[in-house]
């Protein structure tokens, strides 16, 4: 079995912020960004004449667009391709969030078009485990990060419901949210992950805190990877739970 480090690749963020009452003019950026623009761009950004569509491959404009400017939404996910400093057309993938009451939407983007062969792997890795999703002792489960970027549960096997102390059922009835059962002191990290692997789709490879239905909780190895975007394109997480407490407890007790 491939490893994650096999499956994982290098990838540097970008980040910049465009005003949407300005026709998406790009008003900051990091040093990556401006060292990604030609030389061309990168004199109009600092003349501050450069603007979103600038950069956006034709065909994908009015969909960026649309995505960013969508009315009370503070998140989006996408991908679209972007002309980098050689004039070349290449895959991004990008996380945006809208910063409430203001017209400013922050961007962090990622150049992914190497990754694709590797994401592939991925979901196929993810298409043969969900064939054998009922019968292994481990928690697996599919969750999507919605809108408000909390994880609700799309789908969970027998082993999870037994970490989660609920059933499956209950999830064709409300949203079962993964995010409430992080153990306080470890959400952050959590979500740090998460919004890292969305942006640059490398898999999540942590050991965190789960809280379990006897007021207690458990130590488990989370591994997740972004499977797919559903018809809201939000992100939806394969991911897997593995419970580690009684390595966990071993090592408290050698120091």
């Amino acid at each position: 079995m491939q490893s994650v480090e096999e499956l994982a690749f290098d990838v540097e963020f970008m980040s910049f912020e465009v005003d949407k009452a300005d026709k998406l003019r790009i008003i900051s950026s990091d040093s990556n960004f401006t060292d990604f623009l030609s030389d061309e761009n990168t004199l109009k950004l600092e003349q501050g004449k450069l603007f979103l569509y600038d950069i956006v491959d034709k065909e994908d404009r009015e969909n960026v667009v649309r995505l960013i400017c969508r009315k009370n939404e503070r998140y989006a996910y996408f991908n679209f391709f972007i002309i980098n400093s050689k004039g070349k057309k290449i895959l991004i993938h990008c996380a945006a969030q809208n910063i409430p009451e203001t017209s400013i939407c922050s961007l962090t983007i990622a150049d992914v078009s190497r990754s694709e062969r590797k994401t592939q792997k991925l979901q196929k890795r993810a298409d043969a485990l969900r064939s054998l999703i009922d019968e292994i002792n481990v928690g697996i489960c599919l969750f999507k990060v919605n809108k408000d970027m909390h994880f609700e549960a799309v789908n969970i096997n027998k082993a999870c419901c037994s970490f989660f102390g609920t059933e499956r059922e209950l999830l064709f009835d409300k949203a079962f949210r993964i995010d409430d059962l992080i153990y306080k002191d470890d959400k952050s990290t959590v979500f740090q992950a998460i919004g890292k692997s969305i942006a640059t789709k490398q898999p999540i490879d942590l050991v965190v805190r789960v809280i379990t239905h006897k007021d207690s909780y458990l130590w488990c190895k989370f591994n997740a990877s972004v499977y797919r975007y559903d018809e809201d394109n939000c992100p939806v997480f394969y991911a897997t739970f593995t419970d580690v407490t009684e390595l966990m407890d071993k090592k408290r007790r050698k120091h």
